[in-house]
């Protein structure tokens, strides 16, 4: 079966927020999580933080750049055959709160759905729709068929809105009625930690797209697409219309999405 870490990333000043993580089968992520636990004991790392990474506070507090990327090039060696990819999902914070408060004047059907539903919930969502009707990562069958285990970071207030998606989607028969969600400690599992380290820079790359979204500037690549970038595939998007729809014109049925991505490719 199919396990999905995901962790959430926000900051004040950010103009998105994020979810993010990777995805493996659980012998996939057993073996990951024996060589990663070897690296980590041979650099002295007992938590992997993408915040703490890249302000060399905690465990990497005097570490050079070059050490930094030592590191991370081999954590992304021990995901090759092991872990199947990394998908994220950013929203504008103001774009979404405007969106959802018209189209919850505007269809009052929609009201119950989206009234506690945050942003990070809506990027889980679409999330899930991804794994689920797209084929980025060759698994969309076995997800349909199987289900999926989504093991969010324990203690976030963003995991309600998370579970209440799941039990309604399941009631609907959206979800395989296998899918699961739960919680993990961030110290129990290297699994969530480069669900973390992938959220952040993620995150980051979202602001940067929101912030500079209409104009030509090029982007020097962040530690993180450098090393793991190259290693799994990645699919890093930005929600930038989260709530779509309309009528076929052919047969007048009503259609929806869950969001019109655009890309950040590694």
């Amino acid at each position: 079966m199919i396990v999905c870490y995901l962790d959430d990333s926000d900051a004040k000043v950010s103009k998105v927020e994020t979810i993010a993580g990777y995805l493996a089968d659980e012998e996939g992520w057993s073996r990951f999580e024996e060589k990663s636990e070897e690296i980590c004991s041979k650099y002295d790392v007992e938590l992997i933080r993408g915040h703490d990474l890249d302000n060399r506070r905690k465990a990497f507090r005097g570490w050079t750049q070059l050490k930094c990327q030592r590191f991370l090039e081999e954590i992304s060696i021990a995901m090759v055959g092991n872990v199947i990819g990394g998908i994220s999902r950013s929203i504008g914070k103001d774009h979404y709160k405007l969106r959802k408060r018209q189209l919850m004047e505007t269809s009052p059907s929609q009201k119950r759905s989206f009234a506690s539903l945050s942003g990070f919930g809506f990027c889980f969502g679409n999330i899930s729709v991804a794994l689920k009707d797209g084929d980025e990562f060759g698994i969309r069958d076995q997800v349909r068929e199987e289900g999926i285990i989504f093991n969010l970071e324990a203690g976030s207030s963003n995991n309600l809105d998370i579970v209440r998606y799941v039990e309604g989607e399941k009631d609907h028969r959206n979800l395989h009625i296998n899918t699961i969600v739960s919680e993990v400690d961030k110290r129990s599992c290297r699994a969530i930690q480069i669900a973390d380290l992938y959220a952040f820079y993620s995150r980051r790359r979202g602001n940067y797209h929101e912030r500079r979204k209409h104009l030509i500037i090029p982007r020097v690549p962040d530690i993180h697409q450098l090393h793991f970038g190259k290693k799994v595939p990645h699919d890093t998007a930005v929600i930038e219309e989260p709530f779509i729809s309309g009528t076929n014109q052919r047969t007048g049925e009503t259609f929806s999405f869950m969001g019109l991505t655009k890309g950040l490719h590694d």
